[in-house]
């Protein structure tokens, strides 16, 4: 029998008796024997629950007799006398058990009034900035101007409370919603101004009490938040992060042309430097080399700049959407004002294409020079490590 299906049992005897009552962990009264509290008094002594069990369960279906049982009162299951019982043990005002039943005075009005306020408790610890807790009291502390200190405790009286709007206040401050750090601000002034000048250990059920005119405040405050998000304001930052981003890619386009004004100078070296000989000269080595090594730092720096305007690319996309989930209606302005740094990273690429090419296209021309010394050319070099390769193939498969 686990700690759900004991305190169930015990519910069910507690309906059972007459006039039950509870002292310590024990509870105890006349009752009248059914079948079905008979099956559950075996359970109960199955799992050594039941204290009379010689005196009980000799009778018969129908009699009545005295029985006494154990009950549980631990954190996740507790069976309790009464209401002040059960907010005065385990800490029981700041956590709920998983699972409870009160003896004298229960009603599901006032379970459910009981699970708003714990509700209510969680929700301002989310917010609270540091949190005091003793095996007998919890207190929440919120810094700003003046220090303001809510211990968590109320009295059955605040059981007859109506807390509706518990569950929204859990929504409200929930880790999902958005805008959370402002929500918080938001609770935290308006818990200040509705409670900061009560007496500290009247703050929690003054809040109780009060608890309509704080949610008002707090929506409120946040309607005035939401609104200063206005149209206008938002697309307004919208064009200085274009603004931005469009000086962060003229760095790279400024970057960019400085390489490609390096391209026809070079073509114009080589071809000035290269002079016909019947063999390659030193000079013509060293050209060559260094127009391979200057293919390869241009072919890194193109690298490298492609890689910067990913990461701007990225960026862009990310102020599209933090604009879009404030409001889905402005999504589509703002994408027409970040359009044309779409459009500019595509110019982009293109260029770093070409620059590419022109470098593939600079390397080749040394080549040709270098071969034209030797009285060859590309082409020719092409076509005899063709027919070289064409008779290494036919004279191997021949044999």
């Amino acid at each position: 029998m686990n700690g759900s299906e004991w305190l169930q049992a015990c519910i069910e005897i507690s309906s059972a008796m007459d006039s039950p009552a509870l002292e310590s962990d024990t509870l105890s009264g006349s009752c009248a024997l059914s079948q079905k509290v008979i099956d559950i008094l075996v359970q109960l002594e199955n799992a050594d629950h039941f204290l009379d069990r010689n005196s009980a369960l000799q009778k018969q279906a129908g009699t009545t007799c005295d029985i006494s049982i154990d009950v549980p009162r631990s954190l996740d299951y507790f069976f309790a006398k009464d209401w002040s019982d059960l907010l005065t043990t385990h800490g029981f005002t700041w956590r709920q058990p998983e699972k409870f039943f009160v003896l004298d005075g229960w009603s599901h009005a006032r379970a459910k009034t009981y699970h708003n306020i714990i509700t209510l408790s969680t929700c301002l610890k989310r917010i609270a900035d540091h949190i005091e807790t003793s095996p007998t009291k919890q207190s929440l502390i919120y810094l700003g101007k003046n220090k303001v200190e809510v211990p968590i405790q109320f009295s059955e009286r605040e059981l007859s409370l109506d807390l509706e709007d518990a569950e929204y206040f859990d929504q409200f401050t929930s880790e999902q919603s958005k805008h959370k750090s402002q929500r918080s601000s938001i609770v935290k002034a308006s818990l200040t101004e509705c409670i900061a000048n009560d007496n500290e250990q009247d703050r929690f059920t003054n809040l109780l009490h009060k608890f309509d005119t704080f949610i008002k405040s707090v929506k409120h405050g946040y309607a005035l938040y939401v609104s200063e998000f206005s149209y206008e304001k938002t697309l307004e930052e919208a064009r200085k992060a274009k603004l931005d981003f469009n000086i962060r890619i003229n760095k790279l386009i400024s970057e960019m042309q400085n390489q490609l004004l390096a391209i026809p100078a070079i073509f114009i070296f080589i071809g000035a430097q290269f002079k016909a000989e019947s063999s390659i000269s030193a000079v013509s080595a060293s050209l060559f080399i260094g127009t391979i090594i200057f293919g390869v730092l241009m072919s890194l720096l193109v690298r490298n700049q492609r890689d910067s305007m990913q990461a701007i690319d990225s960026e862009i996309s990310s102020e599209k959407t933090k604009h879009s989930r404030i409001s889905r209606h402005i999504e589509r302005d703002v994408e027409e004002i970040l359009k044309p740094l779409r459009n500019r990273t595509r110019q982009f690429y293109w260029k770093m294409w070409i620059i590419e090419l022109s470098v593939s296209t600079t390397i080749i021309f040394a080549l040709e020079l270098t071969l034209n010394n030797l009285g060859t050319s590309i082409l020719g070099l092409l076509s005899t490590l063709g027919t070289t390769l064409l008779a290494f193939v036919v004279d191997r498969y021949a044999c």
